[in-house]
């Protein structure tokens, strides 16, 4: 049996393949994202919005076990240059800093309890009505392999949809590009 492959199959198939990584790459991140938010994002939340110094302090410990066990302790999630913003180090540093405030406020009378979680808030969601984090520290180590297989994917996708559009009109089209035998069984 002979196998004929065309213009049009294979550009087909590439676009198709491009896609298809695309859509594998975005649900990765998805479900990455996903399991930051629940693991550690969700606690800091409820760090934030705790009632008492002891929920605050329990909700904070969960969130820093988990960065520990994820080795999410260290480290620059950014990809081309380096942002203190992105720098894990300074954000793990802080969550410390945090806790040990925490500690030595229970000690304290209820005023100064009161003033110092809502300044503590304030520093960890930056005046936003949400946890401020690094961004891209969901996929953390891998920040780099991830930029350049979206990048490729979408790169890939643009240049085999132009090539689709350019060439489905082509006389070509359907000619042989290649032919290759398969035996029968």
């Amino acid at each position: 049996m002979i196998t004929k492959i065309t213009k049009g199959k294979l550009i087909t198939t590439l676009l198709i393949f491009s896609v298809a990584s695309f859509c594998v790459w975005a649900l990765i991140r998805l479900v990455a994202a996903n399991d930051f938010t629940v693991k550690v994002k969700g606690h800091l939340q409820n760090y934030v919005e705790a009632g008492t110094i002891e929920t605050a302090e329990e909700e904070l410990t969960a969130a820093i076990i988990v960065l520990e066990k994820k080795q999410l302790t260290e480290g620059q999630i950014s990809i081309f240059w380096k942002d203190p913003s992105n720098d894990i180090g300074i954000w793990y540093k802080n969550l410390l800093r945090s806790r040990e405030e925490l500690q030595t406020l229970s000690k304290e009378n209820l005023t100064n309890q009161l003033f110092g979680l809502e300044r503590q808030r304030k520093g960890l969601t930056g005046g936003h009505d949400s946890v401020q984090h690094p961004e891209g520290i969901s996929i953390y180590p891998y920040n780099k392999p991830f930029f350049w297989w979206g990048a490729w994917s979408i790169i890939a996708i643009i240049a085999f949809f132009i090539a689709y559009e350019v060439l489905k009109d082509d006389y070509e089209w359907d000619e042989p590009l290649f032919e290759f035998k398969v035996k029968d069984k």
